[in-house]
């Protein structure tokens, strides 16, 4: 080692000296002689020492960076970054609710024209496009500033860590980490950048799992921890090089901001019902505009002078010809724009809102009775979906309880660093089935064409010799080939893993901060990987119950939509006001979603594996869209039949009849709910349903006593309310015969 100290001192005068002198070994040359862990050759190659490091002049410093790179991470930009604000606004204007919203409203101008003037007819089309711009614009807006928010806070991180250079120690920013440098790391630092242990006390330990075993395989990884002890590392990559970074590269555009699986699936079904909300719109200002255009002097009201030149003087002429003005046919589209922006905003906003509230309780839920912490809530339902699940290696793996991953449907394999034959051993141990798979070294894997290793994706059970780029290359062709994918890891090493995962899993006390960071998942305390499948076997119940309040949800707004559109259009009022159906909403959104949430004391269904289409997970399933159809259809005649004949049925006075008339419409909400829960979890062990549901009621019950004060409503006796129940109970046997 003298003569290497020796040949460092002549050479580091030499490079001092000669500017143009530069070191005589490539990124790829320096590559080969990490793999073969010869410190010797690269503390030679690198003219470095391990005992005073680099020189560390400005001149040697440059040739370093020149050479092997700086140690600074190119900013991986999210998908709003890549396609900047003004693509952002035209991909919002190119939703298809959103191109409806505008053909109505530029119909509605050109009727407000035809029966106003032009004045006020434009007036009238710049109030209802100007939301429009306004909603788009503001969506647009609140992502790009967030996300350039996101980009600031990683700019500003800076963190010191110490250098030996010239026999000398500094304290120094990690982005002057050169390619050659002696990095002393104490209890609380950083790993700074990827290199081999130089030296190490036996207290050493790190947060990395994998580096356990430091002492055989002494790398050390950018990004892992050191939790106990000190050491000193040489470096050999930096910044883009590390092998972290080459994995980031791989990534597809997946950021903790992006939509989840579940919010792309709802905002799918919310676009296709605000479409069906919006053509009924356009359709019934089609109308207004044949009548409008084609029999103008009949339906246009040509003696309605709206006074398009001369301002009125007096506050009465003004609300003499506002009266005028809401009492023409034309009112009519504006009762009915309200009602499609209430249903808008139940399915847009009440329908995540809901959903959100459910996966809140069952991320509280899953910490309470399995010690998992929920990092993002959209995991709660992503837990159900899982068909594969990726285990890295870890300290912690017993014989899996296969049985029940059996009956769950879901593949476990196994991905792990060590030779072909300690894997297959690692496989019968831990119970790994290889029934139907295979197991293949990752050499082997990787030098397939693309189209093979697409087909052999699904059949492999254990890779052996395997890196984290390997398991990142099986976990995409997993991914590609429509598998949703939960990695479990708990190496530093495996977070880039983790994040391109669809759930990510970190276990136990000893996961490293990095993988912990890109989870998903973390299951706390002294847990081991066998512990996440009754966790897996809980998200299927969430998804069970998204499900069931998707089926609520529509329910409600596809009768109310129906019954009020088809009584808007025989010229009739609507027997479900804007007021009343924004109530509606609210206790189901609050109280159905929370009610539903509750999980029920029969494990049955957690077996039932997720079922997929074209383009996901699918929440309306024949079953789902049945029992929709069947309670909608059984609403909307129950509230005709009553709107038309109950006053010679019930013989009583039209203010009654309304009260009675939305109160059986919420009492056909509150047995969907029983029905969608099912009535045989109505035990002891969860009483909470219950508890929920007759809030439902008594707000409910308290709704209807306050509305004859402030609305048209009248106050029902008991024989009316007696009546109102009779009616909603049929929804009951009726949800029977659906199923």
């Amino acid at each position: 080692m003298e003569d290497a100290s020796n040949s460092f001192k002549i050479t580091a005068e030499r490079l001092d000296e000669d500017a143009s002198y530069s070191l005589p070994i490539s990124p790829e040359g320096l590559e080969e002689l990490v793999q073969a862990n010869d410190i010797t050759k690269i503390v030679a190659a690198l003219y470095t020492n391990i005992d005073s490091g680099i020189s560390g002049t400005r001149e040697d410093l440059n040739r370093r960076t020149k050479v092997f790179g700086s140690n600074t991470l190119e900013y991986r930009p999210s998908l709003v970054d890549a396609k900047g604000f003004h693509q952002l606004i035209l991909e919002a204007l190119k939703d298809s609710p959103v191109i409806l919203l505008l053909c109505c409203a530029a119909l509605s101008t050109v009727i407000g024209i035809k029966r106003s003037g032009l004045r006020q007819g434009v007036l009238d089309g710049a109030i209802v496009l100007l939301p429009i711009f306004i909603a788009v614009n503001f969506g647009a807006i609140f992502r790009f500033a967030k996300a350039r928010r996101t980009r600031r806070l990683q700019r500003k991180v800076k963190t010191n860590v110490k250098i030996l250079r010239s026999g000398e120690v500094h304290e120094l920013p990690v982005p002057e980490v050169v390619v050659g440098d002696v990095i002393c790391l104490n209890t609380g630092d950083c790993v700074p950048a990827d290199g081999l242990l130089i030296d190490a006390g036996d207290s050493l330990k790190l947060d990395d799992d994998r580096c356990d075993g430091y002492r055989n395989q002494p790398y050390l990884f950018a990004g892992a921890k050191v939790v106990e002890g000190n050491c000193r590392m040489l470096v050999t990559s930096v910044g883009k090089n590390t092998e972290k970074s080459k994995l980031t590269k791989s990534l597809s555009f997946r950021h903790q901001n992006e939509p989840s699986k579940l919010e792309i699936s709802l905002g799918k079904m919310n676009s296709r019902l605000e479409m069906v909300w919006l053509i009924a719109l356009l359709l019934y200002l089609a109308v207004q505009a044949m009548k409008c255009f084609v029999w103008g002097s009949v339906q246009c009201d040509k003696d309605h002078n709206p006074d398009p030149i001369d301002v009125k003087d007096t506050v009465e002429e003004i609300m003499e010809e506002f009266t005028k003005l809401m009492m023409k046919q034309g009112f009519r589209f504006y009762r009915l724009v309200a009602m499609i922006c209430v249903l808008i905003f139940s399915s847009r906003d009440g329908l995540p809102w809901g959903i959100s509230l459910s996966l809140a309780y069952a991320a509280r839920k899953l910490m309470e009775l399995y010690q998992a912490k929920v990092q993002k809530h959209a995991a709660s339902a992503t837990l159900g979906l899982i068909t594969t699940v990726l285990l890295g290696k870890t300290s912690d793996l017993v014989n899996l309880n296969m049985e029940a991953c059996k009956e769950y449907g879901i593949d476990i394999k196994l991905d792990v660093d060590d030779d072909l034959n300690t894997a297959t051993f690692m496989a019968n141990n831990f119970g790994i089935l290889m029934e139907d798979g295979m197991i293949i070294e990752a050499s082997v894997f990787r030098n397939l064409s693309e189209k093979d290793q697409l087909n052999m994706a699904d059949r492999i059970r254990v890779m052996a010799g395997s890196s984290p780029a390997d398991m990142l290359l099986l976990l995409q062709l997993l991914k590609k080939k429509g598998q949703v994918v939960a990695v479990v890891g708990a190496s530093s090493r495996d977070s880039p893993v983790l994040e391109e995962a669809d759930l990510g899993f970190s276990v136990g006390e000893n996961a490293g901060e990095l993988a912990k960071e890109a989870s998903d998942v973390i299951i706390m305390g002294q847990k081991s990987v066998p512990d996440i499948f009754p966790i897996l076997g809980f998200g299927r119940f969430v998804c069970n119950n998204i499900q069931k309040f998707v089926q609520l949800q529509l329910t409600l707004n596809i009768s109310a939509f129906a019954i009020n559109y088809i009584l808007l259009l025989s010229n009739m009022r609507e027997p479900i006001g804007h007021l009343e159906l924004l109530w509606v909403n609210l206790i189901v959104n609050i109280f159905g979603a929370l009610a539903l949430a509750q999980p029920p004391p029969i494990t049955e269904t957690a077996m039932d594996p997720p079922k997929f289409g074209k383009k996901g997970f699918q929440y309306l399933t024949k079953r789902v869209c049945r029992n929709i159809a069947v309670q909608a259809c059984y609403q909307v005649a129950v509230v005709l039949i009553l709107y038309f004949k109950g006053k010679w049925i019930l013989g009583t006075n039209r203010k009654i009849l309304e009260a009675m008339i939305f109160n059986c419409y919420v009492g056909c909400q509150v047995i969907v709910l029983i029905n969608a829960r099912g009535i045989q979890y109505g035990r002891k062990e969860n009483n909470m349903f219950w508890v929920l549901v007759a809030a439902i009621v008594i707000l409910q019950v308290a709704f209807m006593e306050i509305m004859p004060v402030l609305s048209r409503m009248g106050r029902l006796d008991l024989k009316q309310w007696a009546v109102c129940v009779g009616i909603a109970a049929f929804c009951l046997p009726l949800g029977w015969v659906a199923k």
